[in-house]
């Protein structure tokens, strides 16, 4: 499965589905799944360093000015956190999909998971963004 690394508040933000544009000096040509991981630098209440947090699509990237981009970040599922080391650029790491736990995608099922799975794992997120 390929992966990306991001400092742990925006690999939040996208787990939770608040940041569906993830901005890059670089352009990938890579379409598809993509296992989201909090780097290990950079931690902060309601982030869980070096785990990864969520699966998105990576649906196309967009340029914007001279070197930058936006990769534009679909369907975030988040999965019960896995520890990871992350590295730069697009990796490939060790599971597929079929091997994490992924979050429902909505209803009160989506509710309880997030609650037994995800929250417990990552002290202060609840509070920081608010959601379930």
């Amino acid at each position: 499965m390929k992966a990306l690394s991001i400092h742990p508040p925006y690999a939040m933000e996208i787990a939770l589905g608040l940041k569906p544009i993830e901005y890059r000096s670089w352009d990938t040509s890579y379409r598809g799944p993509l296992l989201i991981c909090s780097t290990k630098a950079h931690g902060e209440p309601g982030t869980l360093p070096g785990h990864a947090v969520c699966i998105v699509n990576l649906v196309s990237t967009h340029k914007y000015g001279e070197y930058d981009y936006g990769w534009e970040l679909k369907d975030p599922r988040p999965i019960e956190p896995v520890p990871v080391s992350g590295r730069q650029r697009i990796f490939n790491v060790d599971f597929e999909e079929k091997d994490l736990n992924i979050c429902p995608k909505s209803g009160s099922n989506r509710r309880s998971w997030m609650n037994k799975y995800f929250y417990p794992k990552i002290p202060g997120a609840k509070k920081r963004y608010g959601i379930f």
